[in-house]
C-alpha cells in the first residue's frame, strides 16, 4: 500500500497522508512521543522554509504537539512511524509529486538543502 493511503488524524478529524501531502516539497518529521520539540530542531524546522525551494515541514506525533505555524498530524495507532520505520528525529523529504527524495534520522537543513538540489539537477531520477 502506499504513503498517501496510510491513516492519520488532523485536528481530530479521520484522514490519509495523501490529504496532506503533495503539490509542494514537504518533510515528513517524526516528533518525540512525548510531544516536545527542542529549541535546535525547532530552529531546523524553520530553517527548511527558507530553502529554495521551501520545503513544508508535516510534523508526524502519537501525542498533540504545540508547534504553532507547523501543520501537524496524530499518528495514534503508530502505523505511519511501523510503515516508515521511523523513531523520534525521522524525517522524510517529498517531492510535490510524493516521491521520496530522502530520508534521514535526524534533521540537518544541510543535508535537506543537498538532496533539493540532487533533485533539481536535469536529468535526476529522484
Amino acid at each position: 500500500d502506499s504513503l498517501a493511503e496510510l491513516p492519520v488524524l488532523a485536528q481530530g478529524a479521520p484522514g490519509t497522508l495523501g490529504a496532506h501531502t503533495g503539490g509542494a516539497h514537504q518533510l515528513l518529521y517524526f516528533v518525540r512521543r512525548d510531544g516536545r520539540i527542542d529549541p535546535d530542531e525547532l530552529q531546523a524546522l524553520h530553517g527548511l522554509l527558507q530553502l529554495q525551494p521551501p520545503v513544508l515541514p508535516l510534523l508526524i506525533c502519537q501525542c498533540a504537539v504545540a508547534a504553532p505555524g507547523f501543520e501537524t498530524l496524530l499518528d495514534a495507532e503508530g502505523a505511519l512511524a511501523r510503515q516508515l520505520d521511523a523513531r523520534a528525529a525521522t524525517a522524510y523529504l517529498l517531492s510535490p509529486e510524493r516521491r521520496v527524495l530522502g530520508r534521514w534520522r535526524s534533521l540537518l537543513v544541510d543535508d535537506v538543502r543537498g538532496r533539493l538540489a540532487d533533485a533539481q539537477r536535469p536529468g535526476a531520477s529522484a
